[in-house]
């Protein structure tokens, strides 16, 4: 999308790690440094979807999903089934047993 220019203009996330090539490389494209930090997993700009990796990109479809219709994503029973876009990843730390 990024070589095509469909995202030129346009605020746009991807992989924390190849952030800072991706924004020298696409200069019109707004690359937040802040939000490449804090490792946002998507940004919805309307028209355009970016994602920062493989697994965000299933929050990036769960997105696509409600925005086609609320009723094809109902929260799960330990949970809603979507994160926000701006929301940092999770990963719960399990304490070994002594």
């Amino acid at each position: 999308m990024a070589a095509a220019g469909l995202l030129d203009d346009r605020p746009a996330t991807t992989l924390w790690l190849s952030g800072a090539a991706f924004a020298r490389r696409y200069p019109p494209i707004h690359v937040d440094p802040h939000a490449l930090y804090i490792r946002v997993l998507y940004i919805d700009d309307g028209g355009m979807l970016t994602s920062a990796g493989a697994a965000t990109g299933v929050d990036c479809c769960l997105r696509l999903a409600r925005r086609a219709g609320g009723d094809l994503c109902h929260p799960a029973p330990r949970g809603p089934l979507h994160r926000a876009g701006g929301e940092t990843p999770y990963i719960e730390r399990l304490a070994l047993a002594q």
